[in-house]
């Protein structure tokens, strides 16, 4: 596990570097301060952000304006404030921004997200930011989801499913087709009291729910009623979790409909990751999408062809492309008769993606 933490937390002197307090700092700095904007290409995993106190920030300031590209998966956000917000700028190009949040732990933190647009005096300033949520335990904290439509340029869509929001306060707001755009459904929710800002189908409203600690961590689900297990919206390796679980046991999600909520890595009687085949290699690693799939060394880097409505493009992912389910890697290099764009957000067969343009495709075929 990374780990990413203010020096106090393990100097022994209460010493301030260049006399600069941690409690009103912030981690990171994307904001761009002359010129135009570029990517913050920020993907995280395994990475803990151990904070102290209050809630910290983790950008200093960002708006899709900054054009952010964040991933992150298998993290724990600890005493995190992780916001973006809607800006008064307009950059000369056009950018969307995009958070990818997936298999993660919120405890005591804050999730705050805006898409769409701001008014400033007689301008209309687009904000565009798309945003996927999966598999993520909000636990005693504070989720905040805006999403603007009605003057938006582009309707972009994001998805908040298999979830669970714990003791958590959460507000859900828009205007337009934003009820149609934001897909919500297969969350868990107990003692959420405005759960209801957020629901959409086949929720699970628990009426008990305790967690329990094993080789990993205290995050297990000790149990839950109504049950967790099997309830998702999607099978556990379309959502890259074959290899993980939710239970003490250690019993892997294998092919199943994956469980609500945060999922550890299935572990051995020695706390190590489960290793199959015994080459010391677990098997986590050897299939890095977690589809159950186990890929050949390089398979990752070969070159895919996409057809996007009749038209193939080649390209080459910057990390890999998930052929099932939601990409892990959102930043991949498209080549376009048009000529060369950034894809942002490429998803699954059938799901839309956009380019840096805004202009909106359906992914039809992946093929070697």
């Amino acid at each position: 596990m990374n780990r990413i933490l203010w020096y106090p937390a393990v100097q022994e002197q209460a010493v301030k570097l260049n006399n600069v307090a941690t409690f009103s700092s912030s981690i990171l700095d994307i904001f761009p301060y002359s010129g135009s904007p570029s990517p913050k290409i920020l993907n995280f995993t395994f990475t803990d952000f151990p904070m102290q106190g209050g809630r910290q920030r983790l950008f200093a300031q960002a708006y899709p304006y900054c054009w952010p590209v964040v991933s992150a998966r298998d993290c724990w956000f600890r005493g995190i404030d992780l916001s973006v917000g809607g800006y008064y700028y307009q950059p000369a190009f056009y950018v969307v921004g995009q958070f990818s949040l997936l298999n993660n732990l919120f405890e005591r933190s804050t999730l705050s997200l805006f898409n769409g647009y701001v008014l400033y005096y007689t301008s209309v300033v687009q904000n565009p930011l798309s945003a996927t949520l999966y598999n993520n335990l909000f636990w005693q904290g504070t989720v905040g989801l805006s999403h603007l439509d009605n003057q938006a340029s582009n309707h972009l869509g994001w998805t908040v499913k298999d979830n669970l929001f714990d003791q958590t306060s959460i507000s859900f707001s828009g205007d337009g087709n934003y009820l149609y755009l934001v897909a919500r459904s297969n969350n868990g929710f107990y003692n959420s009291p405005t759960y209801t800002n957020l629901a959409g189908t086949a929720n699970v409203n628990l009426t008990a729910l305790s967690y329990a600690s094993a080789r990993l961590g205290p995050w297990y689900i000790g149990s839950a009623s109504p049950t967790l297990t099997d309830v998702g919206s999607q099978a556990a390796s379309g959502a890259g979790l074959y290899h993980h679980t939710v239970v003490t046991n250690q019993t892997k999600e294998g092919a199943s409909t994956v469980d609500i909520g945060f999922h550890y890595v299935a572990v051995n009687g020695s706390g190590q990751p489960v290793d199959t085949d015994a080459d010391g290699v677990p098997d986590y690693l050897e299939d890095k999408n977690g589809d159950g799939l186990f890929q050949p060394p390089g398979v990752e880097n070969r070159r895919h062809r996409l057809r996007i409505h009749g038209e193939t493009n080649v390209f080459r992912p910057a990390k890999r492309l998930r052929l099932r389910g939601h990409a892990l890697h959102p930043f991949v290099q498209a080549r376009r008769r048009a000529g060369h764009a950034s894809c942002i957000g490429c998803a699954g067969v059938g799901e839309q993606i956009f380019n840096q343009r805004g202009e909106f495709f359906e992914l039809r075929e992946i093929a070697f």
